[in-house]
């Protein structure tokens, strides 16, 4: 099975970040997840772009789930894709 890419934004201190990623970390043996995380605050740009937004999760440049992670959600989209592969 191939790795499932998760981008993950966060930023050093944010308390739902660090929840939305033990969520996603829950998964991530059973579906192959690589979670990428990016620090919004070594980029200006998605500094303005996510600020007031984190965490966010994207699976394959799609919005996964913004500001808090919902486990059942994130494994009915993380069951299709394992379906399609």
């Amino acid at each position: 099975m191939d790795r499932v890419q998760i981008k993950f934004f966060t930023r050093p201190g944010c308390k739902l970040c660090t929840d939305s990623l033990q969520i996603l970390r829950a998964f991530k043996s059973r579906f192959h997840l690589e979670i990428e995380q990016v620090d919004i605050s070594q980029s200006p740009e998605l500094l303005e772009a996510y600020q007031h937004h984190i965490p966010v999760a994207t699976l394959e440049g799609e919005e996964l789930f913004r500001h808090r992670a919902d486990s059942r959600k994130i494994e009915k989209v993380l069951e299709v894709k394992a379906s399609r592969n």
